[in-house]
């Protein structure tokens, strides 16, 4: 924001607040909604909303107006407090007691490495210098990330067998 739309950086940081915000304020909320209807739900919309971002950021210019970028942002924050409840939540019901432990360890090295994966992403595609057509192109790759999620989840959650197949 500060390189390509030259906002100062009191304006960059309000800007930029929209995504935690959002985020620390739709954590309890799925977090209630979780115990209520399980994790599945709250990941895929948690997908379909980084896919709407993902796509608002594809489509974004030099010249888009700021609130469409604070939208995009919101976004991506309801979807991080969805993600990381959701994802927690479905951690600690599949895992059994005794080994939560070592599956909570596993769960943050897997997170520890994503962050990493993301920062390199970044560092190829952007270089030295930020702009919009670099931005674009993690809009479009975070846009197949995303969509892929989405996919995959309503694909299992159809290729599921119900407990009464299982019975039998």
């Amino acid at each position: 924001m500060k390189q390509v739309r030259h906002l100062n950086e009191v304006h960059t940081g309000m800007s930029m607040l929209a995504l935690g915000l959002c985020s620390v304020i739709i954590a309890p909320i799925a977090g209630r909604w979780i115990d209520r209807s399980g994790s599945r739900p709250a990941l895929i919309v948690s997908a379909s909303l980084m896919t709407f971002g993902s796509i608002l950021i594809v489509i974004m210019n030099e010249t888009s107006p700021i609130f469409i970028v604070i939208v995009a942002l919101a976004l991506f924050g309801i979807s991080n407090g969805l993600n990381a409840v959701g994802m927690q939540a479905a951690l600690f019901k599949s895992t059994p007691k005794e080994m939560i432990g070592v599956a909570s360890g596993i769960f943050n090295t897997s997170r520890y490495l994503g962050t990493i994966l993301s920062s390199l992403l970044i560092g190829i595609i952007m270089g030295d210098t930020f702009n919009v057509t670099g931005f674009q192109m993690l809009g479009i790759i975070l846009t197949i990330l995303a969509a892929s999620l989405i996919i995959m989840s309503v694909h299992r959650e159809a290729g599921a067998e119900s407990p009464e197949q299982v019975s039998k």
